[in-house]
């Protein structure tokens, strides 16, 4: 067998300075951070604002809430309302006895009572109080079917019996409105033509 030479490692490196280094080092931190701490802070003068603070906010009462009596407010609009009616009335009346048929002569739908059963409540249509709707039940317009069918001259014609709410359909825009009222399930329907 042959001579088998194995590889000798370099000798280990000599780390004593090294570790001297590091230990000045870590010396000259320590100083450098004793050196460099800040002073303790003082928290007493914000602890003693803030319980000064929690007093104020215990002190501090809600009162408790006012109930308004608007009963005679709403005594008042129903007088209103009426004397407003009592004076559109006059211009409501049919100036001749209503016609045999349910639709009053020289209009498309304007009906001379609620001859399909039970009127729509209006009030539903936006800009339309009682009132109001007293008004258009005067001129002949009981359901949403009828103002979801007029055309301009039914908003014309309608407009100037309603001279108290000028330009009202229009404004709040009626017709599409009652257009969607008059599909809900509850929504009075149009009679079939004879």
């Amino acid at each position: 067998m042959g001579n088998i030479r194995l590889p000798v490692p370099p000798p280990a490196p000599d780390l004593a300075p090294l570790q001297r280094r590091l230990d000045e080092l870590q010396v000259t931190v320590k100083a450098v951070a004793a050196q460099a701490a800040p002073p303790p802070l003082n928290l007493a003068p914000t602890h003693e604002r803030l319980v000064a603070l929690g007093v104020a906010i215990e002190g501090i009462r809600i009162p408790a809430p006012v109930r308004v009596d608007l009963s005679a407010l709403m005594q008042r609009l129903d007088a209103s309302d009426a004397r407003l009616l009592r004076a559109a009335a006059p211009a409501l009346a049919p100036a001749s006895p209503p016609a045999p048929s349910a639709v009053r002569s020289g209009s498309r739908n304007l009906l001379h009572s609620a001859a399909c059963g039970q009127p729509d409540d209006l009030k539903h249509i936006k800009g339309v109080a009682e009132v109001l709707e007293r008004l258009l039940h005067g001129i002949g317009v009981y359901c949403c079917w009828q103002i979801a069918e007029w055309l301009p001259a039914d908003v014309a014609h309608a407009d100037a019996q309603l001279t108290a709410f000028h330009r009202r359909i229009e404004r709040d825009d009626w017709v599409t409105q009652s257009a969607a009222f008059a599909r809900a399930d509850n929504a009075a329907r149009k009679p079939a033509s004879p």
